[in-house]
């Protein structure tokens, strides 16, 4: 990954926001031409995940797993290859967060995705522009790959 640790946390923040706001553009655009009877609104399913099921991961491999499909699908949907592919760190005061830019966007405006801790909370918001998840993705063993 690219390092842009020397950037203050004054630049992290607005880079931040700005990727946030453009990732919130993006899914206006994408809701637009989505289907009338899809359902925009937020909510908290529950994914019914026995604590059991891969119990000898660790929060690290956990996170590895979901890290490595963002990744993936900002690849798919962008039709990006992995050289291409260069998001960088950025530490803030509050958060800690990896960013996607556009390899298309000279300016470095655009943003396929990030990934932001938050510190405070320990949250962290995995996020790709313009993607949409079916419901029934997620249901354990959900797959769109061959048999």
């Amino acid at each position: 990954m690219a390092d842009r640790m020397e950037i203050d946390s004054g630049d992290d923040s607005r880079e931040m926001t700005d990727a946030n706001q453009q990732l919130e553009r993006e899914l206006l655009q994408c809701q637009k031409g989505s289907s009338p009877t899809a359902v925009h609104s937020r909510r908290i399913v529950s994914l019914g995940v026995s604590p059991h099921y891969v119990s000898h991961w660790t929060s690290a491999d956990a996170f590895r797993e979901l890290y490595q499909n963002w990744k993936d699908a900002i690849l798919e949907r962008f039709q990006i290859d992995r050289i291409a592919f260069r998001p960088y760190f950025v530490d803030a005061c509050d958060h800690y967060a990896v960013l996607v830019p556009d390899p298309a966007d000279p300016e470095g405006r655009r943003s396929l995705g990030f990934i932001k801790y938050d510190k405070k909370s320990s949250r962290v918001t995995l996020a790709n522009a313009c993607l949409q998840l079916p419901f029934e993705a997620l249901e354990l063993g959900f797959t769109t790959k061959g048999d």
